[in-house]
C-alpha cells in the first residue's frame, strides 16, 4: 500500500507555508531549499552539545536549556532505500532487507508497519554470508542494492571528522566481502547497485576494479544526467559521483553492475 504521492505531499506542505519543490528528474522525489548555514548568536547561558546537535544548529535548529528543540536527526539509510524500492515496485516485488543490527531491524519493522508496507522480509543477518545462510536465494535474485558501511566522508553537515588512511583501507577490505554473496544470489543478468556516502577512490572506483577482476560482473552506464562522472578513466562515463563542493549535495558514489 502506498499512502500518498509527491503531489499530495507538496500541496499539503505548501498550504502550511513550507517551501517545497518537485524534483525535475525523479517523479517520486521532492526537495526543500536550505536556508543555512546561519550565524549562531552568543547568549548569556552556554549550552554544550554533541557533534550531531551542533551540526543541526548549523542548519537552523535551535538549542535551549534544558533540551533541544528542532533537532535534525540523521535518517536511517536502510529504511529509506527499502521503502523507496517498495514504492517504485508498487508493492509487487518480493523484497528482503538485511542488517546485522537488531535495533535497526526492529526500528525498520516499526517504520514499515507505520507506512503500511507489508510483505517485506526484514531479517537480522550478516550480509557477508547470505549465500550460506539463505541458500534458497542463490541464483534467484533479480536486483540487489549493496550499501555497505563506509567512511561516510560525504555526509553533510559536518563540523569536523577524524579519519586515518588505514581506516579507509580497512573499510575497503571489509566492503569487498559483500560482493561474493551478492554475486552468488543474483541470477544471470541480474543487477547490483553499489552505493556509498563517501568520496574516496579506495572505497569506490579502485574497489570496483578488484570486483570486476574477481567476479563476472560488467559495469553499465547509469542514464541520469545528474551529478558528476567517475574519477578513474575506466569508469568515467558509467558511474555517478556527487561532490559536496561541486554539486552542493552530500557526497555519494553509485555504480550499476550486471552479472553475466
Amino acid at each position: 500500500m502506498i499512502l500518498t504521492n509527491a503531489h499530495s505531499i507538496i500541496d499539503s506542505l505548501q498550504r502550511k507555508g513550507i517551501h517545497v519543490f518537485k524534483d525535475e528528474l525523479l517523479d517520486e522525489a521532492i526537495y526543500f531549499s536550505i536556508e543555512g548555514p546561519f550565524d549562531v548568536p552568543f547568549e548569556k547561558t552556554l549550552v554544550i552539545v554533541d557533534k550531531r546537535t551542533a551540526e543541526s544548529v548549523l542548519l537552523g535548529a535551535n538549542v535551549y536549556a534544558p533540551g533541544v528543540l528542532g533537532f535534525i536527526g540523521e535518517p536511517e539509510v536502510g529504511e529509506g532505500k527499502t521503502t523507496h524500492i517498495y514504492q517504485l515496485t508498487k508493492g509487487k516485488a518480493k523484497i528482503y532487507a538485511f542488517d546485522h543490527s537488531r535495533s535497526k531491524i526492529e526500528k525498520m519493522r516499526r517504520e514499515l508497519e507505520r507506512l503500511k508496507m507489508y510483505g517485506i522480509s526484514v531479517e537480522k543477518a550478516d550480509s557477508r554470508y547470505l549465500h550460506v545462510d539463505y541458500p534458497s536465494l542463490k541464483n534467484k535474485v533479480d536486483r540487489i542494492v549493496l550499501d555497505p558501511p563506509c567512511s561516510a566522508i560525504g555526509v553533510r553537515p559536518k563540523l569536523y571528522d577524524e579519519k586515518k588512511y588505514s581506516d579507509i583501507v580497512n573499510l575497503a577490505q571489509y566492503q569487498i566481502q559483500f560482493f561474493k554473496p551478492a554475486y552468488e544470489l543474483l541470477k544471470k543478468g541480474g543487477i547490483l547497485v553499489y552505493s556509498t556516502c563517501t568520496v574516496t577512490l579506495e572505497e569506490n572506483e579502485l574497489l570496483l576494479e578488484k570486483v570486476l577482476e574477481k567476479y563476472r560482473f560488467e559495469i553499465e552506464k547509469i542514464d541520469l544526467k545528474i551529478g558528476c562522472t567517475g574519477v578513474e578513466v575506466e569508469f568515467k562515463n558509467h558511474v555517478l559521483r556527487f561532490h559536496p563542493h561541486i554539486n552542493d549535495a552530500p557526497g555519494y558514489f553509485i555504480a550499476k553492475l550486471r552479472k553475466f
